[in-house]
């Protein structure tokens, strides 16, 4: 299996997070992972994107929101930097949904939605910038 990083960046704005999106798609897809685990990790890290927008950077354009990806055999992690507000991750954690509730909720699932995706999901604020770090375990029997 190859292995390697990549450092993919975009404005703090939702129309360019698409990019992200199918840049992580196809990387995933060609590691080689199935469709379904490939969507997986496009949508745990579009939805922590998205998160950076909207609460660490209040929908302000002009702001810098990076993903670095890194490759190894045995996982891929993706890491979501940004510069916007701290976030007390341990309580947004703790108020996400479960996914199997009944409820009509329409917003509010991104935090459920990455831990449930993903195999770790983590937070830390360094020198004033956010990063969540995501993992996925490959070739888990």
């Amino acid at each position: 299996m190859r292995t390697g990083k990549i450092t993919l960046s975009i404005e703090s704005q939702f129309d360019s997070v698409f990019l992200i999106g199918l840049a992580i798609n196809r990387i995933a897809f060609s590691i080689p992972v199935s469709e379904q685990a490939a969507f997986e990790m496009e949508l745990a890290v579009v939805e922590a994107v998205n998160n950076a927008i909207e609460h660490a950077h209040h929908h302000q354009r002009n702001r810098q929101i990076t993903v670095r990806l890194q490759l190894r055999p045995d996982l891929i992690q993706f890491q979501i930097i940004d510069r916007g507000a701290p976030i007390d991750f341990d309580a947004a954690m703790a108020a996400s949904p479960n996914l199997e509730s009944t409820g009509e909720l329409e917003r509010g699932r991104g935090l459920s939605i990455i831990r449930a995706l993903m195999d770790e999901v983590r937070y830390e604020r360094r020198h004033e910038t956010n990063h969540i770090t995501l993992v996925k375990y490959l070739n888990r029997s």
